[in-house]
């Protein structure tokens, strides 16, 4: 395995409840990389401009998606700029912030390893809806109106995240532990440059 000065930084993406955090928290204490999430990056910009929103949540809602995208485009560019190797986790709705995804590959700064995890849709959608419907699901038709909004919206996030994707991990509804070692061992066969 590479020394921690050798690592690339790690993205994850996903789309929402694909497990980005807990399975980079994983990755990270397996690499010996500090970890951090893109969301929590969004919220302590936001805090110190004067924001006075509790989460990602009341934030999306009450300022609005554009509010969230800026905040999140800063985020990013802020941590493009940081010179240590780290795994971080992506909001699921980077695939919709246009260039946001793309910079992590971009020269001028440092350059990040991406990885997509991917769970099967039905999966993901009763996730989500276990804790009350999200705003980017609202609208007509209920649950079943929001099933379908999720559809079309899993649609189009895949093909973003894909195109910048290094590495794709199609995960299961399997325990966390056994999705983490997975990517564990996906990651570690990529760094040491060896081919599954």
């Amino acid at each position: 395995m590479q020394s921690g000065k050798e690592l690339p930084s790690i993205l994850i993406t996903g789309m929402k409840h694909s497990g980005k955090s807990c399975h980079g928290e994983a990755l990270a204490r397996h690499l010996t990389l500090p970890f951090t999430d893109l969301d929590r990056l969004v919220m302590e910009r936001y805090w110190a401009q004067g924001g006075k929103e509790s989460s990602v949540r009341r934030l999306y809602r009450n300022e609005g998606k554009q509010r969230f995208m800026a905040l999140e485009a800063e985020a990013a560019k802020a941590l493009k700029q940081d010179e240590r190797a780290m795994v971080v986790s992506t909001g699921g709705g980077i695939a919709d912030n246009d260039g946001v995804l793309a910079g992590f590959h971009d020269e001028g700064g440092r350059s990040f390893l991406i990885i997509h995890l991917r769970l099967p849709e039905g999966l993901l959608f009763a996730r989500i809806v276990a804790g009350g419907l999200p705003p980017f699901l609202e609208g007509e038709g209920g649950i079943k109106g929001a099933r379908e909004r999720f559809h079309h919206l899993c649609l189009r996030r895949e093909k973003v995240y894909r195109r910048y994707a290094d590495l794709v991990f199609d995960l299961e509804d399997r325990s966390r532990k056994e999705n983490s070692q997975i990517i564990i061992r996906g990651v570690d066969t990529f760094l040491s440059g060896k081919k599954e």
